[in-house]
């Protein structure tokens, strides 16, 4: 018996300090503000009439390029946070691209055309060319939103969308003798007319895209897009790259045997990331395109950078610049290219210089936080052009969500003061890098400052817990949390947490007085006291006396009935 009480002791105390009578109750999860200003900065071109993004804000041009990426890009951030926001845009814009712009109302109803004009309507398709760069980013939009898509019948849809235009591109832009794909194809008289025209840019932001996709979507074996993305690459360095500067230029013909001359930083920028990818997924692991990457970013370094007032010029001869304007694309290509070379090779400190930097003037000049737009360009002091096509806030929003970011932060529903707060952080980086998390509270009534070191790779979940200043005070609290890489703040966010005082009654006081019962009506069964048991006697007496009575009142009328 002693043992069961004492049993029963610890188990009330238990629960008591389980649930502890200082509890408090607050707001669950808060995302990140950026998602807020993606969509907002974006539907400054969003035409409802169409549901697609127009090519300037209220115009009635509309391109696939810019479709296509906006697509990919809300879809990327939407896979990460599960904004269905996110979603639903992403997935307008491919629809868009999908009813207007593929299979128009021309005799070979394959691929994509370029672009459509909501005053010509059907009058743009004779007018607009197909570009290989739009083919492959319809295949890999389609692929991505096949992921995400409810409806069955356009999952079939998309696969089916992405094989023929895969059929397509090979069959018309791709130069099986040369190497590499053409740029893109004219139409005259609704036949289409090979350009011989191989575009630096388009060739490389196609292998740099076909580094992501996932190739088991469409009907092509590994081994195939290996051969053409090495052949495309090759082609490239071959014709286009100059021997003593080991830049590249602009363009060539077929076969490369006529180039420009001229330089520009969003080809090699791009020229540079593709190689780099490549080195980085493929087998082989060939240094001849860690070396072309490492080459051109020399070359930007050394004769594009403004070393006065930072910031990359758009192009140079190799000797001065001939463009003096610094166009966000630019400097997108250049900080991302620096990022990766320092996620690859951490020997040259001067590629992560060069990416705080290059991020450091895209966030001051290029970037309007009010609004999240991006503007195209600026000249040499910093001084930004007015805002232009949406396709420089595409590329914006497509370059901030590729970088280090702090994606969304929650905290558990019923934390407790006096007792750590689990704080769970979703941060995102594209290489493998490490940072310190520092988690500063705006007001020191509830929370202490907190930091730790961090390593990130991909999408990565960061859990720490919260420690509580001594006599800590309820209220809505307000937190900032910063990304440091190397000292200098790459991503923030701020969010808030209304912790109260509890004006229930104590859970653990409840589950103390139900546990009391229990025991008391435990050790009545087991000892009744001495007056429970006469009470006990007395009502069986009263009721023995009753039951007699009636019985005996039942017979007698019977007996006279009878």
């Amino acid at each position: 018996m002693k043992k069961i009480k004492l049993f029963l002791v610890f188990v009330i105390v238990l629960v008591f300090l389980m649930n502890p009578i200082s509890g408090s109750s607050t707001n669950v999860v808060k995302s990140n503000n950026t998602h807020d200003s993606l969509i907002n900065s974006f539907s400054v071109y969003y035409d409802n009439s169409v549901k697609a993004y127009s090519r300037y804000p209220s115009s009635n041009q509309f391109l696939a390029y810019d479709n296509l990426l906006s697509s990919i890009t809300l879809m990327q951030q939407y896979e990460r946070t599960q904004i269905s926001t996110l979603k639903d845009a992403s997935l307008n814009s491919l629809e868009f691209v999908r009813k207007y712009l593929s299979n128009p109302y021309i005799s070979e109803k394959r691929g994509v055309v370029s672009w459509y004009d909501d005053n010509l309507r059907d009058l743009s398709y004779p007018k607009s060319p197909r570009y290989a760069k739009d083919q492959l980013l319809f295949i890999y939009a389609l692929s991505q939103a096949e992921k995400i898509t409810d409806s069955p019948s356009l999952s079939r849809t998309y696969n089916e969308l992405a094989n023929k235009t895969w059929n397509y591109l090979n069959e018309r832009f791709y130069d099986s003798t040369n190497g590499g794909w053409y740029s893109h194809l004219l139409l005259s008289d609704e036949t289409e007319q090979i350009d011989p025209t191989k575009r630096t840019f388009d060739l490389s932001l196609m292998s740099y895209f076909f580094s992501f996709m996932d190739l088991s979507f469409i009907d092509v074996s590994d081994t195939q897009i290996d051969f053409q993305l090495k052949n495309t690459l090759d082609f490239l360095r071959n014709n286009l790259v100059n021997s003593e500067t080991k830049a590249i230029t602009s363009f060539s013909n077929k076969d490369g045997s006529l180039t420009s001359s001229n330089y520009f930083a969003r080809e090699n920028g791009m020229y540079g990331l593709a190689n780099l990818l490549y080195y980085n997924n493929s087998n082989e692991h060939d240094v001849i395109y860690l070396n072309q990457a490492k080459n051109v970013w020399t070359f930007m370094n050394d004769e594009m950078w403004d070393f006065g007032f930072n910031g990359l010029f758009s192009g140079t001869d190799g000797n001065v610049p001939i463009i003096a304007g610094k166009g966000l694309e630019d400097q997108v290509q250049y900080a991302l290219l620096s990022l990766f070379l320092w996620g690859i090779d951490e020997t040259n400190p001067r590629y992560l210089d060069k990416y705080l930097e290059t991020d450091a003037f895209i966030k001051e000049y290029l970037f309007e936080e009010n609004s999240g737009r991006f503007y195209g360009s600026t000249d040499r002091f910093g001084k930004p052009s007015p805002f232009g096509q949406a396709i420089s806030n595409i590329w914006g929003w497509n370059y901030f969500l590729n970088s280090p970011q702090i994606v969304s932060v929650t905290y558990n529903d019923q934390p407790t003061i006096g007792l750590d707060t689990e704080v769970t952080f979703q941060i995102f980086s594209p290489v493998l890098l490490e940072f310190d998390l520092e988690i500063e509270p705006l007001s020191n009534k509830i929370f202490k400052s907190y930091s730790e070191k961090i390593t990130v790779n991909g999408l990565t979940k960061v859990v720490v817990n919260l420690p509580y200043v001594e006599n800590p005070q309820a209220s809505y609290n307000e937190l900032y949390a910063r990304l440091r890489l190397q000292n200098t703040t790459i991503a923030s966010i701020n969010w808030f947490v209304d912790i109260l005082p509890n004006t229930r009654i104590p859970s653990g006081f409840i589950y103390l007085v139900g546990a009391g019962v229990v025991f008391l009506i435990f050790i009545i069964i087991r000892k009744p006291p001495e007056w429970l048991k006469s009470q006990v006697k007395s009502v069986q007496v009263r009721y023995n006396s009753y039951t007699n009575d009636l019985t005996e009142k039942i017979e007698s009328d019977v007996d006279e009935e009878q």
